[in-house]
Parts: C-alpha cells; structure tokens; sequence
C-alpha cells in the first residue's frame, strides 16, 4: 500500500464502532451478554499474547514511549493495558471488534436483508484494507483477528445451538 494511506488512520480508529452502535441498537440487548462474553475472551487472548511476543512497529513513524526505557514486567503490562499503539500487536483489536459486531449483526439482527449483509462485509473489508493501509498493523494481525473472531463466534454459536437443541428435546 502507498505511505500516503496513513492519513486514514482516524477512519481506522472509529470504524470498528459503527457495526457495534448497530447491533447494540437492533439488538435491544438480547444478545449482548453472549456479544460481551465473547469480546472479552478475545482481548484475553490478545492481552497473553501481547504479554508473550514482541513484535517491531510496522511504521517507522511509531515512536513508543517505553522502547527508551529499561523494560520490566510491569512497564510490559502497562503498555499491553495502555496500547502505546507501537507493539500492540499480533492482532488486531480494531479488526476484531468490528468483525465480531457485524458477525452478531448478521446473524441476530439482519433476517433476510442480503443487501445489508453484503454492505456489511463490505463495510469489513474497506475497514481491514484501511488498517493494513495505514501500517499500524502488519498484514499478518489482521489475518489472526478475522480467523480467532471467526472460529470463537461460530464455535460458540455452536455450542450454543447444541445445548438448546439438547434442552428442548429433554
């Protein structure tokens, strides 16, 4: 991607909202417990594996606060919890909250609408191309988040599908 796509970055940063702001809208909370569990086991994965590998900054325009410093456990943590936006790597949270908003869009709030599904992957994939344009992520982060956010919604949705299926035929 060229180097003049850097300045979409504000797009990246408020982009992964708009699918949240419409599911948490369309939905009236009947899901958003299931939507808050599973967001959460994605950012606990990504904090252990932020916390486990140290990946250099994609642009050479990041410039992190703690690289200058003696790195401790706690100064790595805080960072992790800070997102100094340098190393917050590996994948992509941007990435995965909207692909997990517009997931549960498409499967709890959007019946039949084909048109609005297909203007939601859209949606995604201008998003992930503009991430990856931007270079604060690598190719690579975006790739783990839509494979991690994919497999956790569908292994729950699953789970989920057979526990109530088992529940009503008791």
């Amino acid at each position: 991607f060229p180097d003049d796509m850097r300045k979409w970055h504000e797009y990246t940063d408020w982009m992964p909202f708009i699918p949240l702001i419409l599911f948490i809208t369309l939905d009236k909370g009947k899901n958003l417990l299931q939507f808050l569990f599973l967001i959460g086991v994605v950012y606990v994965i990504r904090f252990i594996a932020f916390s486990i590998t140290i990946l250099p900054a994609p642009s050479v325009i990041c410039e992190c606060e703690w690289e200058t410093e003696p790195e401790t456990f706690l100064r790595r943590m805080l960072n992790i919890l800070y997102q100094e936006g340098c190393n917050d790597l590996l994948f992509s949270g941007h990435t995965s909250l909207m692909l997990m908003s517009t997931l549960f869009l498409i499967h709890y709030c959007l019946d039949d609408s084909v048109i609005a599904k297909l203007f939601l992957i859209m949606y995604n994939i201008l998003g992930i191309i503009l991430i990856i344009g931007t270079k604060l992520h690598y190719s690579v982060d975006v790739y783990l988040a839509t494979i991690i956010t994919t497999l956790l919604f569908f292994s729950f949705n699953n789970i989920r599908f057979y526990s109530e299926t088992n529940s009503v035929n008791n």
